[in-house]
């Protein structure tokens, strides 16, 4: 049975546009999200896990860039490290979020999902099915 009880009402305005002049989603740490994008209810996993990807990103990029600079050789290598390891740790997370969306497209998108790989991967195909016939043929 359909469940018919009014929720609560919100005004017209509900949910508040999107304000791409005030909202500072797209650029980490300015200016604060447009009430839209604040709403928690309108809030995007998605979208939170590749900021904090991005954030990731960012922050190896600028330790890379202050090792480059740093005259102390001990302090340079060890933002040296610190950088690849955030730049791997975002890698990873970034794949991790590529095979799970992957593998949602395959369960909604299937032949979709089949398609676009099987042309990703159709030149690696083409030189697997000549290495199986050269091995043939010398049977």
């Amino acid at each position: 049975m359909i469940d018919t009880t009014p929720g609560p009402i919100k005004p017209a305005s509900w949910p508040p546009p999107h304000d791409e002049e005030l909202c500072g989603l797209d650029v980490a740490g300015h200016p604060p999200p447009c009430p839209a994008c604040a709403d928690p209810s309108r809030a995007s996993l998605l979208a939170g896990d590749l900021r904090r990807i991005a954030d990731v990103f960012g922050s190896a990029d600028r330790r890379a860039k202050v090792s480059a600079v740093t005259a102390d050789r001990e302090q340079a290598e060890a933002a040296r490290r610190e950088a690849a390891g955030d730049f791997w740790a975002a890698e990873s997370a970034l794949a991790q979020l590529f095979l799970m969306m992957l593998h949602n497209s395959t369960k909604h998108e299937r032949e979709a999902t089949r398609n676009y790989l099987r042309e990703l991967l159709r030149e690696e195909f083409a030189e697997l099915a000549a290495a199986v016939a050269r091995m043939e043929g010398r049977r």
